[in-house]
């Protein structure tokens, strides 16, 4: 068994139609004969594992691939995955693998492997024999070719799998990939031995799908239309941290424009350790202001001639080095700047003049961010208490969010309560609009665990909104309820480590598609289309999607991140997010009075929530803290210019 990246950047471009070798037996019509004017793209592989019926584990990244049967009665499949991003009709569509090894040589050796359609989800990194994904007769293929390499043949065998991919790029198929097998997997001396896409022993190309098209596209680019949509995991109530597979879960208690503030929960160990300021939520949990960009730290030391800042994301950091030439600054090898300033605080600033800067403040022992000024949208201020707790955020538009802390402990072993020093609730102060009001409410045991959290805003006259957490010794979360993921029940293999994730029958439907996560990202069948992407504009017909970080979306092609200049950002790749954040504001022009301006900050604090933990987690742990700068400068930029022909109902 083994794994690759789901999305692998294409490594090659169109290039001109070549005959393929012979020796190629195949089922089916035969093929359109391609033009002049068509062109071969290699689809990117994106996963590749083999299971066997004798023997299935500890090969999570072996050299080979095999399929077929041993006279024993020994089974083994290979399952291939391929990206269908940009995806045009084939003309011809041809799959090659180079064979190292079978049981003879010849045109027809044994019962020959036969390719098939998969067609039910697969995770290469978790695949045994038993259970297998469900495959499809449709479209299979055959070949029985005995080549194999440095010994007879051209050391490669092919199967026309136009039929296939041609329903692939028709959308009347999904593509879960394709599993190749014996035809018949009776007992008999009918295998295969394939060089896997990890072998580095020079055998040979790794499994290849070249489509022929009239049509040229870059592979990996664009809509997918075989989108299989969201695996079961996709649904499960929070993320894997790719670094170190642990599970982590949250929440997003503040969404109002220029607040977000999230919370996170893991009993594994995180890349990413939590600051004591953070840890007010209890037990394992971390407390997010600001999306926890907040968790930056600066380190004066100047007096020996540097800075340095710790990144929130892992253990990576920055050193500024004093520049002589301007007594006061420092300056990181990737042309970022910290200048001390008269008042004793420092600014940073990127290299790039579009991003944010940063105010530093000596608060207590450490120097925090206590205010990030954009460009365009504004200053955001963030204050801290004699602890080093956040105690408010100001918004470029003056509202402002106040944290309160509890002073006393009023939680018992019967019933929940308060615990002195932890979070005891938010208030919204909205700008012009008095008076302020808690929004949210933390509720702790006698072991100082969250055990219950109110959103008492009352959207739309709903009653107020409760979540609720139970937890097994270790501090897993092994049940959870909350309103946009409903309840679960939650098993470990090991702190931090989920096993499994079901949703118990329920007598009644739980409250249904209210919140923006449900939309946008998919769950529980909650679908809206075509939208708008103005009131009265032009209706675009969403599709599923998927991020660079492997979360299944639904989006739009619209105008994407705006304009050219702003999809890839330092580099990242934020395009998919803007698709699925257009399609959440075509919601809200869709439904106006039922999803008018009162829902727009829960769409924009989902796509941030995609950018950081969807989108930023592609990328190696070194960049992702820059990678969260640009997701956190786009949240502010949309959540104060975002949407901006949105009224409030009381408006129409």
């Amino acid at each position: 068994m083994r794994t690759r990246p789901r999305f692998l950047a294409p490594v090659l471009v169109p290039i001109v139609a070549a005959a393929l070798a012979a020796g190629t037996a195949q089922a089916g019509a035969a093929p359109a004969t391609p033009s002049a004017a068509a062109v071969d793209v290699v689809l990117p592989l994106t996963a590749d594992a083999d299971v066997n019926s004798a023997f299935d584990g500890g090969n999570a990244f072996g050299e080979y691939l095999k399929a077929g049967t041993e006279a024993d009665g020994e089974k083994s499949r290979t399952y291939l995955r391929f990206d269908t991003r940009g995806l045009r009709a084939p003309v011809k569509a041809v799959l090659t693998l180079t064979n190292v090894d079978a049981p003879g040589c010849g045109p027809v050796v044994g019962a020959g492997i036969q390719v098939r359609p998969v067609t039910d989800f697969w995770d290469p990194t978790a695949q045994t024999w038993t259970p297998q994904p469900a495959n499809g007769a449709t479209g299979a293929v055959l070949s029985t070719e005995g080549s194999r390499q440095g010994v007879c043949g051209s050391g490669r065998m092919s199967w026309d799998v136009t039929a296939i991919v041609a329903e692939w790029a028709a959308g009347t198929a999904k593509n879960h990939g394709l599993v190749l097998l014996a035809p018949t997997e009776v007992a008999a001396r009918n295998y295969r031995v394939f060089a896997s896409g990890e072998n580095s022993e020079g055998l040979g190309d790794p499994p290849t799908l070249k489509v022929t098209t009239e049509t040229p596209f870059t592979p990996g680019e664009g809509d997918d239309p075989a989108e299989p949509g969201p695996a079961p995991s996709d649904q499960w109530p929070g993320r894997v941290e790719p670094d170190t597979g642990v599970w982590l879960t949250g929440g997003t208690d503040v969404f109002e424009p220029g607040l977000v503030t999230t919370r996170s929960h893991s009993a594994g160990q995180r890349i990413d350790l939590t600051n004591p300021n953070e840890q007010v939520l209890g037990p394992d949990w971390r407390l997010e202001p600001l999306g926890g960009v907040l968790g930056d730290r600066l380190k004066d030391f100047s007096a020996n001639g540097y800075l340095q800042i710790s990144r929130t994301s892992g253990s990576s950091s920055d050193r500024y080095l004093a520049d002589p030439a301007r007594p006061g600054t420092f300056t990181s090898r990737d042309g970022g700047t910290v200048v001390r300033n008269a008042d004793g605080t420092f600014t940073e600033r990127d290299a790039d003049a579009a991003a944010a800067s940063r105010t530093w403040r000596k608060v207590g022992t450490d120097h925090l961010i206590t205010a990030t000024t954009h460009p365009e949208a504004g200053t955001t201020t963030i204050g801290y208490d004699a602890q080093g707790r956040v105690s408010t955020l100001a918004a470029p538009t003056a509202d402002t969010a106040t944290f309160r802390y509890a002073t006393t402990t009023t939680a018992t072993a019967a019933a929940p309560g308060d615990v002195a020093g932890q979070l005891k609730d938010v208030e919204y102060d909205a700008a012009g609009d008095p008076p302020p009001a808690v929004v949210v409410a933390y509720s702790y045991d006698s072991g100082k665990r969250l055990r219950r959290v109110d959103d008492l805003r009352r959207m739309d006259g709903e009653p107020v909104a409760t979540s609720t957490y139970t937890y097994d010794p270790a501090g897993n979360i092994t049940q959870l309820n909350t309103p946009p993921d409903g309840l679960w029940n939650l098993t470990y293999a090991a702190a931090g480590k989920m096993q499994t994730a079901t949703k118990p029958p329920t007598a009644a439907l739980q409250p249904h598609c209210k919140y923006a996560s449900q939309y946008l990202w998919g769950r529980d069948g909650c679908w809206a289309g075509p939208v708008p992407m103005s009131y009265g504009g032009r209706k675009i017909q969403p599709s599923w999607r998927r991020t660079p970080g492997n979360k299944a979306v639904v989006g739009v092609t619209d105008d994407r991140c705006t304009a050219p200049a702003l999809q890839k950002p330092g580099g990242f790749d934020f395009r998919i997010a803007c698709d699925m954040h257009d399609y959440g504001y075509g919601i809200i022009y869709l439904k106006t009075r039922q999803w008018d301006k009162s829902k727009k900050g829960a769409v924009d604090s989902v796509f941030y929530t995609t950018l950081r933990d969807h989108t930023c987690n592609a990328y190696p742990s070194a960049r992702r803290s820059s990678c969260k700068n640009w997701a956190s400068d786009y949240y502010f930029f949309v959540s104060r210019f975002g949407g901006s022909s949105m009224k409030y109902a009381r408006e129409y």
